[in-house]
Parts: structure tokens; sequence; C-alpha cells
């Protein structure tokens, strides 16, 4: 038997029994070994999947006792399964606390639902002291999504809110009308991984979706784990997030 498992950007969501002969290829999941995350990231994917409007990646491994796991691989390892979570406890204070965020949202017509949607994940999150809306109003207006993505940035810019979401159909016009303005990190992300890594690793404040990319439920998870992450001016990526600045103000000056 095979196991097929479906992982996205090193993060399991699902494993379907798969077998040689004629059979269900379908049913329920069958436990993980502690050890596949380590295992997973030594097997490159076999082949790439879309599920519903999430790519997922998909890995064909043996499942028996005398092969799983191979033989260079311990049942104790945990590093794999642990680095996220330690990305995620990263804070902005000395005392270990996280500052609440200001977070203003923004959409055209083509997000405007999603906007909406997202906007009550924000209104509940514990970690969202005030949430700005600066439009479009309904999905009957049809305002262009750079008004919208720089009137948002504005506000991050002025120091009325610390981070921005906005939505689009692609999530990438309103990023790239979100970075004409001066100071602003904006970038398009559908998957954890590229989340965690764009406040950790970049210090974007300006997260952006496609609601014709990205399912509702999972942009939603997103944007509640996006609101716990916090960039650490002290990590080795500050100096490069710096460099970013610097050629800001070089080319800002032409």
């Amino acid at each position: 038997m095979l196991v097929l498992v479906l992982a996205q950007s090193h993060r399991i969501y699902h494993t379907i029994p798969h077998y040689h002969t004629a059979g269900p290829r379908h049913g329920t999941d069958v436990p993980l070994p502690t050890y596949l995350p380590t295992y997973l990231s030594t097997c490159p994917p076999v082949h790439t999947i879309l599920y519903g409007v999430t790519e997922y990646l998909l890995v064909i491994l043996p499942y028996n006792t005398t092969r799983f796991p191979p033989a260079n691989i311990t049942t104790t390892t945990t590093t794999a399964t642990t680095t996220s979570a330690t990305a995620t406890t990263m804070t902005s204070t000395a005392n270990g606390t996280k500052t609440p965020l200001r977070i203003v949202v923004g959409s055209d017509n083509a997000g405007h639902a999603y906007k909406t949607a997202l906007k009550e994940v924000l209104h509940k999150h514990a970690g969202v002291t005030q949430v700005l809306d600066v439009g479009v109003v309904d999905a009957d207006d049809a305002t262009a999504y750079p008004h919208l993505a720089v009137d948002a940035c504005k506000k991050i810019k002025a120091g009325e809110a610390d981070r921005a979401l906005l939505v689009c159909g692609t999530g990438l016009g309103v990023a790239i009308s979100a970075n004409k303005v001066e100071g602003i990190r904006a970038v398009t992300a559908h998957d954890p991984y590229s989340v965690e890594r764009s406040v950790l690793s970049n210090n974007a404040q300006v997260l952006c979706f496609g609601q014709r990319v990205i399912g509702l439920e999972l942009a939603k998870k997103l944007v509640d784990e996006w609101v716990e992450l916090r960039f650490d001016e002290a990590s080795a990526s500050a100096e490069k997030v710096a460099h970013i600045s610097k050629y800001e103000e070089q080319f800002g000056e032409l």
C-alpha cells in the first residue's frame, strides 16, 4: 500500500490510502507517524494538484512497517514540526506581550465579499484593537483597486494603522499598487509559509489576497495566523529589510 500525502508549505493537511490493486482510493485519514514531516523534507513531491483553489504537493510514500521509516530517519526527530510554532511566538515587546494591531482593510468589487468576511475575523481577534475600512462599500462600487490600496497604505504611512489587508481578484493588483506608497512592503500570499515569512523575514505590513484564487476558509485561517506574527528587529532579516529601504530612498531621489 502507498500513502498519498497532501502537503502545503511543509504542513501536512490530509492523507489518502492508495492501493496498488483495485479498491478504494479515497478514504479516511491514516495516522501520521511523528517522523513523517522529516521524511517529507527528503522526499520531493512527484506531482502537484489543485485541491479546490489551493495548490498542494502530492507525495507518494511507502506505508508498511518493514520499510517505514527509512533507516536514515529517526522517530524522535521533531525539528520539522516545531519550526513554525517557534517562529509564530516572536513578540514585539520585551516582556513577551504582543502589541495589539490596528488594521485597515480594502478591496475593489472583485474582492468585496472576502473583505467583508475577513473583516469579521479581524473584529473577533483579541490581537486586533481597531479595524478601519477604506472601501469599497458594496460589490456595485466600481472604484479601481489602485485607489483603495493606496488609500489603505496611506493610513499606515501616516501612523493611523499598523497593517493592511487588501483583496482584489488575484491579489496582485492591490499589491503592486500598495508598493507605490513609500515605506510600504506589500505581498500576495496564499499559503501559511509565505504569509509567515512575509512578516518574519520581510517585515511586510500589507497582506494581499485574491478572491478568485484562494478559498475563503483558508483565507480566514491565514488572517488569524497573520495577526499573531511579529517581526523581530534583532533578527538577521532586519539588515536585509533595511537594504530595501535604502534602495527605496536611493531611487526616490532620482
